[in-house]
């Protein structure tokens, strides 16, 4: 029986809530009865009197029930309308998210009768949630109202903790409340939710940021309840990731990384960290209402856009070749030279004149800006874009959308140049990643995605040859192998990379000398691509805070090392050997 059938029969027979309007509205009708039997003229005029004032008062006692019901009801059946929410599950169908039976509390002000009894209940509450505003409980209790919200959701201790105080007026309705099990692990991927829709046994869940937030449609279909929703990412290699970053920001003593390991021909994130982070159990992280870069809440991978410098150096290499002005081994000078009034420097670790390979591995700025005044203002434009990096990416966290890349609006010589190695473009890591992506897998545009087995493979465009992808990642093992990222060089796996450590800009104006975001941006295994991982570390120092110990070949790229020597076994590739190690039985 539905909550106004049982109130309108408890009103019929003048019991509930409703008996004091009943005995009214009974001796009123005792009395026109016996007056309407009093004479024979009475009668008509009675009955039209009395048809008018049983529909006022029906229309008066419909409003009275549907009024009443806007409000929570102790003593009802009411319950919000909302659908079992769908669980989230890693690549390997791991638990990452899901709902358990929780309880709310509420009171009942008028059934806690006396001042001392109140003190009483007021302070059981106060001791058991400490948190309470007292103040304001302590006035709720003695509000006239049958209906106060005390805790929206309760521990199992803290439920135990109520049964035992055995107060009157104290009550509990059941509700789900979101859990995650892995506690830290993914949190920026996940988010977290809250209650929409509230009564007092039931509640509505909604996403609030995270893929919680941005799918949130359709884990609460319901025609999916017990399909979870699968992501990319691999919780195993997500903790590995998290924890050498951690170990690295300690080391170094940086104020924060972040980390994406990305594969390179579907776009699919295998796991993406940014630290510090948060726990997305703990309500208390989220009501902070401080949403910038040092809010924990905040994605540096994804939320964040930054310059990362030299990294970008590949892509004017990568385009010069792929318009055949240049080839790996074509020559090109080193040395430093004007544009207006500003002086691009050569590198101090190679020769006056290089090959391009040679450039890329010794990180050549005034290399890297040649290229770029080859390749012309409007091609490198459209180069850039064909990379996304323009646009925020289409990966599906809402966040994504708030990471806008920054650029130029005129786009001179000097902006040629300086975007060529990396200063002036503001872009996401995933928007790194992704490009990066693209140019190790033969050259087709990569669109990251949180999401396993999505149609990455059809109708992608080509943004560079199969022959100039080659090229690219010989150069990127060549930056391993005799550049600036040796430390990434180990036994058993190739890896190739280039490294970019970054002034970073000064809200006030120009870059801080003091202050550096190194970034490697590396692939695995380069026989055959299939990841790419890119690590950052903000404002890392060193004992003798010179640059160069601060530099990406010092801190990002051995950071990168330890992920790749312990994730590569996990993600199924074997170590290679040199033949004359192998020995048959």
């Amino acid at each position: 029986m539905t909550s106004s059938n049982v109130q309108f029969r408890q009103f019929w027979n003048g019991q509930g809530k409703y008996s004091s309007r009943y005995h009214s509205l009974k001796s009123m009708y005792l009395v026109l009865m016996e007056w309407y039997h009093g004479s024979e003229w009475r009668k008509p005029a009675l009955t039209i009197v009395f048809l008018v004032f049983f529909l006022i008062a029906a229309a008066r006692f419909t409003m009275i029930i549907f009024q009443d019901q806007d409000q929570p009801q102790i003593a009802s059946s009411y319950h919000v309308n909302w659908s079992k929410r769908a669980p989230i599950v890693d690549r390997n169908d791991v638990l990452l998210a899901t709902n358990i039976s929780t309880y709310a509390l509420f009171v009942n002000p008028n059934r806690i009768v006396g001042k001392d009894n109140k003190q009483r209940v007021f302070e059981k509450l106060i001791n058991l949630f400490p948190d309470l505003d007292q103040t304001k409980l302590l006035n709720d209790l003695h509000q006239r109202v049958n209906f106060i919200w005390i805790k929206y959701r309760l521990t199992p201790e803290q439920v135990q903790a109520v049964h035992d105080m055995g107060e009157p007026g104290v009550y509990m309705g059941s509700r789900k409340t979101r859990v995650y099990p892995n506690g830290r692990i993914a949190a920026h991927i996940l988010g977290n939710t809250t209650y929409g829709k509230q009564a007092a046994h039931s509640a509505e869940i909604i996403g609030q940021s995270g893929v919680e937030k941005s799918l949130d449609e359709f884990l609460r279909q319901p025609d999916i309840n017990n399909s979870p929703l699968v992501l990319s990412i691999d919780s195993r290699v997500q903790a590995i990731l998290a924890e050498s970053l951690q170990a690295s920001i300690d080391v170094f003593k940086a104020t924060s990384g972040s980390a994406t390991l990305m594969d390179v021909h579907n776009g699919e994130i295998i796991a993406m960290v940014s630290l510090p982070d948060f726990d997305p159990n703990d309500r208390s992280s989220f009501l902070s209402e401080d949403s910038g870069q040092d809010n924990p809440r905040f994605s540096k991978a994804v939320q964040g856009v930054f310059e990362f410098g030299s990294t970008f150096k590949v892509f004017a290499a990568a385009q010069a070749i792929d318009l055949d002005l240049v080839d790996i081994d074509s020559l090109i000078a080193n040395t430093d030279f004007k544009i207006s009034k500003y002086t691009i420097k050569r590198t101090e670790y190679g020769d006056e004149e290089m090959t391009v390979k040679s450039a890329i591995a010794k990180s050549s700025n005034a290399a890297s800006a040649r290229l770029a005044l080859m390749i012309g203002a409007e091609r490198q434009q459209q180069f850039l874009s064909d990379l996304g990096f323009f646009e925020p990416t289409q990966l599906e966290l809402l966040e994504a959308k708030q990471a806008k890349p920054l650029f130029p609006e005129r786009w001179t010589d000097l902006t040629l140049a300086t975007v060529s190695y990396g200063h002036g473009i503001a872009v996401s890591q995933v928007h790194l990643a992704a490009a990066f992506s693209t140019l190790v897998n033969g050259g087709f545009k990569i669109n990251p995605t949180i999401l396993k087995d999505q149609n990455q493979n059809f109708n992608r465009p080509r943004v560079i040859s199969q022959s100039t992808s080659n090229d690219v990642v010989e150069m990127l093992r060549s930056v391993v192998t005799d550049g600036t990222a040796s430390a990434a060089n180990f036994e058993g796996y190739s890896v190739g990379g280039k490294t970019g450590t970054a002034e970073k800009v000064n809200p006030k104006g120009g870059y801080f000398k003091d202050k550096v975001l190194a970034t490697f941006a590396s692939v695995f295994p380069t026989e055959s691509p299939r990841y790419v991982l890119v690590v950052s570390l903000d404002d890392a120092t060193s004992e003798d805070k010179t640059r160069w110990e601060r530099s990406a070949g010092k801190t990002a790229v051995p950071t990168a090392k330890v992920i790749i020597s312990r994730v590569a076994p996990l993600l199924g590739i074997r170590p290679s050997y040199m033949e004359s190690e192998v020995t048959e039985e």
